[in-house]
């Protein structure tokens, strides 16, 4: 889908211009998918032992790094070093994608040493039957359709906004970002609600993941409220 980023703007009346580089932007990123999912079933894992510290500490230095390379390689630090005026926007999407295959393979290497004895034997060709592949995918894919269409409601919305004008894409892109950002507090409380309730069904305590479950949606409302 991310591919066929230039010919959909395009074909609503999207500048030629900003349609090549939002197709661009797009075509690059798309490498970063295989990085990007790994590393999320990689926390995943881990955070089902209750174990987020490699995840909230590669996080962290993930940002640092994406904003220093960015400021770097797109701005030319801002004129600090003579001569070196950036790549600029080129540089957007390959700094994110380096991030992100960098994040993912500091993830492979910290579950050896965080993961807890007895959970996972190692890789194995025999691990991947046709049904637990069938059973992840019936959680997989609701799970993952449920999330994009939440990105494909903004991205209908951004595509109306394309008609009007690039003054106007820019406003709802800046103000999309704003409130992305801001959910993101919601969205760290539901993981880590998340994570207590799979503890807890995990030792057979469902009355105390029901419990769990209650607090995280009262906290979550609040917070939204």
């Amino acid at each position: 889908l991310w591919m066929c980023t230039g010919p959909v703007l395009r074909a609503v009346g999207v500048e030629p211009v900003l349609a090549g580089n939002a197709a661009l932007f797009a075509q690059i990123m798309a490498l970063s998918l295989p990085a990007a999912t790994t590393d999320r079933q990689l926390a995943k894992f881990l955070s089902a032992q209750s174990v987020t510290h490699p995840e909230a500490v590669i996080s962290i230095v993930a940002v640092v790094l994406n904003a220093l390379l960015s400021c770097l390689l797109v701005f030319g630090m801002f004129g600090v070093f003579s001569g070196w005026s950036g790549l600029g926007f080129v540089a957007c999407p390959i700094v994110t994608v380096a991030i992100k295959w960098v994040s993912m393979l500091c993830m492979v290497l910290a579950v050896p040493r965080y993961i807890k004895p007895g959970v996972w034997p190692g890789w194995h060709c025999a691990h991947f039957t046709c049904e637990r592949v069938s059973e992840f995918a019936r959680l997989y894919v609701p799970a993952a359709l449920s999330t994009a269409s939440a990105f494909w409601r903004f991205n209908a919305i951004g595509t109306i906004a394309a008609t009007i004008g690039p003054t106007d894409v820019a406003v709802f892109n800046a103000s999309y970002k704003v409130l992305y950002i801001s959910m993101q507090v919601v969205c760290a409380l539901g993981s880590a609600t998340a994570i207590r309730i799979s503890v807890h069904l995990g030792h057979g305590a469902a009355d105390t993941a029901r419990v769990v479950a209650w607090g995280g949606f009262r906290l979550a409302l609040g917070i939204a409220v």
